[in-house]
C-alpha cells in the first residue's frame, strides 16, 4: 500500500473512532475517495478545533496533510471550508445510505462529500449534486468540465477566456482542435510542472499527441504508464480508459477501441453525446462493433433522459 493510500486508510479508521461510526461502508468510503482532489492545490490553509479563530498553513503540498479531522479552507476570506470529516462521517453513519439509492445533495461545494455519498450508493445508485454559489471556483471548474465532457471545444474556449483571461489554453484544447504544434508546447510545459494534476495529465496527453501525429507505436507504448497511475476504483480511471479508447480509434483498431469504450462506460463514463460527436472516434464509426456499442449507449441514454430529464445526459 502506497504512503498516501495508507494515510487515507488511517484517517478513515480515526474517523471510525472519533465519530463512533458503526458502518464499515462509511469507513471504506472515506478510505477510498482522495480528499486532495477536492480541496485545491497545496500547501493548504487549515483550521483545527484547537484554534477556530485562525488558519495555519501546511509545510508543503504533501497530500498526506489533508488526511486529518480538520477543516481545509476553500475560500478563506468568506470562511468557506471543506467541512469537518468527523461530522460528515457521523451524519452518513446515521443516514444509513444503501446501494441502489438515489440522493440529492444540495450545496455540494467542491464535491468531496458527494463523492463519499457516491461510494455509499454504488454504481447502481445515483447522486445528483447542486452547488448554488456562482462566484465559487468550483462552479467555474464545473462549467469548464461540462464543456470538456461534451467535447465542446469552442464553448470551452469562450468560458475559459471569461473565467481565466490571463491563463493560456491547455493541451486538451489544442489537441482537440488539431493544433498540434501548440499542443506540443503545452505538453512540454506539463512535463516540467510540479503540479499533481499536470503530472497526472502528461502521459495521456503525450500519448494522444503521438497518435494524432501517426506515431501509434509510441502512443500504445504509453498505455501501461497511463494505467499505472489509476487503479480501477480510482475516480479518474474511466477518463483514462476513454483516452486509451481514443488512441486505438485514431489508429483504426476498432476492436481494442470499443473494448476500452465499454470499460470507460462501465466504470462511470457512459457519455453517449461525447461518443456521438468526438472526432477522435471517426475512424471506427463504420465498424460493426462500434455501431453495436453505440446502439446500446443510445438506448441507455434515452432511458436516462426519460427518467432523469433532458439535462441528465448532456
Amino acid at each position: 500500500m502506497e504512503r498516501i493510500e495508507q494515510a487515507r486508510h488511517s484517517y478513515a479508521e480515526e474517523l471510525r473512532f472519533t465519530a463512533r461510526v458503526k458502518s464499515s461502508a462509511v469507513v471504506n468510503a472515506f478510505a477510498t475517495v482522495p480528499r486532495e482532489q477536492f480541496v485545491g492545490p497545496g500547501p493548504w490553509r487549515i483550521k483545527s478545533p484547537m484554534d477556530l479563530a485562525e488558519y495555519w498553513t501546511t509545510d508543503d503540498d504533501d497530500p498526506s496533510h489533508v488526511y486529518h479531522d480538520v477543516l481545509i479552507a476553500l475560500d478563506e476570506p468568506r470562511g468557506i471550508n471543506n467541512g469537518q470529516p468527523s461530522l460528515w462521517a457521523y451524519l452518513f453513519d446515521h443516514l444509513d445510505l444503501m446501494p441502489d439509492e438515489r440522493v440529492l445533495h444540495l450545496g455540494s461545494g467542491t464535491g468531496y462529500y458527494t463523492a463519499i455519498i457516491a461510494e455509499l450508493v454504488g454504481s447502481a445508485g445515483r447522486v445528483t449534486a447542486f452547488e448554488i454559489d456562482p462566484t465559487s471556483e468550483y462552479v467555474k471548474w464545473v462549467a469548464l468540465l461540462m464543456y470538456g465532457l461534451g467535447g465542446k471545444y469552442d464553448e470551452w474556449l469562450v468560458a475559459h477566456q471569461k473565467f481565466y483571461p490571463n491563463e493560456t489554453n491547455g493541451a486538451w484544447y489544442f489537441l482537440g482542435k488539431g493544433r498540434l504544434e501548440e499542443a506540443q508546447k503545452a505538453i512540454e510545459e506539463l512535463s516540467v510542472s510540479k503540479e499533481p494534476d499536470d503530472i497526472d495529465e502528461f502521459p495521456p496527453k503525450k500519448a494522444m499527441l503521438f497518435a494524432l501525429k501517426g506515431d501509434f507505436r509510441s502512443a500504445e507504448a504509453a498505455i501501461p504508464t497511463i494505467l499505472s497511475r489509476h487503479a480501477v476504483k480510482d475516480p479518474l480511471y474511466h477518463h483514462h480508459a476513454y483516452d486509451i479508447a481514443c488512441i486505438y480509434a485514431l489508429e483504426g483498431k476498432s476492436v481494442e477501441a470499443v473494448k476500452w469504450l465499454r470499460e470507460a462506460a462501465a466504470m462511470g463514463f457512459p457519455n453517449y453525446p461525447l461518443f456521438e460527436r468526438d472526432a477522435y472516434l471517426n475512424r471506427i464509426r463504420q465498424a460493426p462493433e462500434f455501431i453495436q456499442f453505440m446502439t446500446e449507449m443510445k438506448t441507455q441514454n434515452e432511458r436516462y433522459r426519460r427518467e432523469f430529464g433532458e439535462g441528465a445526459t448532456r
